[in-house]
């Protein structure tokens, strides 16, 4: 499992990186030793995220907006105006509770939506949403969700 210099292989970022390619070996532990793989297993414990501090919840939003987060843009009913949205769409339900207290706890407003095995958490309202990117837009290590949101949007919308 470690690389040749005695440590895990590094991902793009820099990050510790632990890749179990073999069926045979996930299924062995998953399902003698209970050690369950990825988020689509659906038994992802809720994490304990009580007591951050808002920069900290500002830095899991930016991360639940990079990795699951979807940010679209739908029109207005008039369909003069494209604005922003975002949805975050998993599997696992205690991943979309995550995401609706960090929501909560930055003031926003998420709806939530449970659809056979899909959970979806999202912001409609276009203000609510470029405040959302506002708040964290510094903390993504990629803008490029950000810069495609800015080309589709009426007038860039001031994202």
């Amino acid at each position: 499992l470690k690389g040749p210099s005695g440590d895990f292989p590094k991902g793009k970022r820099g990050e510790d990186r632990l890749i179990i390619s073999s069926s045979p070996l996930r299924q062995l532990l998953c399902l003698k030793y209970i050690f369950l793989l990825g988020y689509k297993s659906g038994c992802l414990e809720r994490t304990c995220l009580n007591n951050l501090s808002k920069e900290e919840y500002k830095k899991l939003a930016a991360a639940f907006i990079q990795t699951e987060g979807c940010l679209s843009s739908h029109y207005t009913r008039n369909r003069k105006k494209k604005l922003p949205r975002f949805e975050f769409i998993v599997k696992d339900e205690s991943l979309a509770e995550d995401c609706i207290f960090v929501l909560k706890k930055l003031k926003f407003n998420p709806s939530f939506y449970k659809r056979e095995n899909l959970f979806k958490v999202g912001i409609y309202n276009s203000k609510e949403v470029i405040r959302l990117l506002h708040l964290t837009g510094h903390y993504f290590l990629n803008r490029n969700k950000i810069d495609h949101l800015r080309k589709i949007c009426t007038n860039g919308i001031e994202i």
